[in-house]
């Protein structure tokens, strides 16, 4: 449960950062940095709990 939890903050974490870099218009870099910190975090939930199905299916 705990973990399930910790994968939907990072989900929305990541989705509320790209969200953010489209709102930042005249600082390119901070755009940039906002749009690939909340693409990895928004992606991140999902490549775990591949990895951990993964995991207990080799087990």
């Amino acid at each position: 449960m705990f973990l399930l939890i910790f994968l939907l903050i990072l989900f929305f974490v990541g989705v509320l950062l790209c969200s953010l870099s489209f709102l930042i218009k005249k600082q390119p870099g901070w755009q940039m940095l906002s749009l690939i910190l909340g693409s990895l975090l928004t992606a991140s939930p999902f490549l775990l709990a591949a990895y951990l199905l993964w995991l207990m299916k080799t087990i």
